[in-house]
């Protein structure tokens, strides 16, 4: 961290989005400098060579093209590389920013990230498929009101695939309750979830078929 930095504290977009406190309680000076390279490295630039990095430059005028909660879960791959064990804490961030902005769908983006960052860690800990499962479950619950939210701020748009609904689907397969793997991809299908629905309703109901016999 240069000079002004450590005294000051981050400066660029941490300083930007208000997260200043947060950075330097979450991340040491050493990994806030590794991560100030590896954002630098990802958009293609030197660190401290462009106008506004990280946690450097100014940022007078500058206009967002993020929110607060998309740009911290946006770092998470960043910090995932650079300092494996804070990733967590990202993800925690984030959804306490989409909490506090109100919308649905950006709290659809948090949950649906952070399904595949926790899932992607679950031979780590039982805590990260847990964490995984838990936010699978919130995506489903809230599922409805977001597709609604969706389709009236972009009309004609269709809607993404759905995380939440796809893994609790594969999970509930894989232990063999094809019925509620079936409710799943249903409600998914019914809802306008982009996705390979019908195929895999088609699956689990020859499955069911060929038990029966």
């Amino acid at each position: 961290m240069g000079l002004l930095s450590s005294i000051m504290g981050p400066q660029g977009l941490i300083g930007h989005y208000g997260l200043t406190d947060w950075w330097l309680t979450v991340f040491t000076p050493e990994e806030s400098d590794a991560l100030e390279r590896a954002y630098a490295q990802s958009r293609g630039t030197a660190a401290g060579g462009g106008l506004i990095g990280l946690t450097r430059g100014m940022v007078q005028g500058f206009t967002p093209t993020q929110s607060p909660a998309r740009f911290v879960a946006g770092l998470a791959p960043l910090v995932d590389e650079v300092a494996h064990d804070k990733e967590p804490a990202v993800w925690a961030k984030a959804e306490e920013l989409a909490l506090a902005s109100g919308s649905l769908l950006e709290l659809h983006a948090v949950y649906s990230g952070s399904v595949t960052a926790f899932y992607a860690r679950r031979a780590e800990d039982q805590q990260y498929m847990q964490a995984a499962l838990s936010a699978a479950e919130e995506l489903v619950r809230m599922a409805p009101e977001v597709a609604e939210e969706y389709r009236r701020k972009r009309p004609g748009r269709d809607l993404p695939p759905h995380r939440g609904f796809k893994l609790l689907a594969v999970l509930a397969e894989k232990r063999g309750d094809e019925d509620e793997a079936l409710s799943l991809c249903r409600q998914a299908q019914e809802q306008g979830w982009a996705g390979d629905w019908d195929v895999r309703i088609a699956r689990l109901e020859e499955k069911q078929r060929s038990e029966d016999r």
